[in-house]
């Protein structure tokens, strides 16, 4: 019987030479829409969400952007200053990625179950404070996407499990922050719409059929 395990050990291996050496980028879905114009002067952006801790995906894997990258990206896209006073901050205070291992059946018959072995879990935390003629305002928004992988994944299905869990999250956060910023943040709104020349990227292939299956998570806000 332990001859069974091998073989399929040994498909497993030629199966992973055969992918490509060097994963496609990750592509952020974005959805072309006018921007949010604020009555301030300026817009800036701090990133206070600190070190990865030392097990996180993004260590061994190149994943880019970073989920704090990509809220850079979204602030840029979203936002822009349309006033002659005050500022607005957009503040970074979580951005991480985690993996969790999950628990996987033993014996002969975990030998023929490739299973869902690891959760990818992402967590953003950001706030948008302004000050200006209008007073003082501040929104805040968070949210949590979690994509699981099968045993022993490929660099492919880590790929399309990241694509998953960023484009999911950054949905979920560009959501809650708007509507955070409508509710909470109204008099620094201009009632003029912006439209700016935000691009909408190609979703890159993979050239096997995504493995990983979403799990989501509530959200904060």
């Amino acid at each position: 019987m332990k001859i069974i395990p091998a073989a399929f050990g040994l498909m497993f291996v030629l199966a992973a030479c055969s992918s490509p050496q060097t994963p496609p980028p990750v592509a952020v879905n974005q959805v072309l829409s006018p921007k949010i114009a604020m009555d301030v002067k300026i817009i800036s952006l701090a990133d206070r969400s600190g070190m990865q801790p030392s097990t996180s995906p993004y260590n061994g894997n190149r994943f880019s952007p970073t989920i704090a990258e990509a809220v850079k990206q979204w602030a840029s896209d979203r936002l822009q200053a349309k006033g002659q006073l005050g500022q607005a901050i957009i503040i970074i205070k979580k951005a991480s990625l985690t993996a969790q291992p999950l628990p996987v059946k033993d014996g002969i018959e975990g030998w023929f179950t490739r299973e869902q072995a690891t959760k990818y879990v992402g967590r953003a935390e950001v706030s948008v404070e302004a000050q200006g003629r209008n007073g003082y305002a501040v929104a805040e928004a968070s949210a949590t996407r979690g994509v699981t992988l099968p045993e022993d994944p490929t660099e492919n299905e880590k790929q399309a499990a990241y694509i998953q869990l960023l484009n999911g999250l950054m949905k979920d956060l560009g959501d809650n922050l708007e509507s955070g910023i409508h509710k909470h943040m109204s008099n620094f709104i201009s009632t003029a719409p912006v439209y700016g020349s935000t691009a909408v990227p190609v979703q890159p292939k993979v050239d096997a059929a995504p493995q990983p299956v979403p799990a989501d998570e509530d959200d904060g806000r």
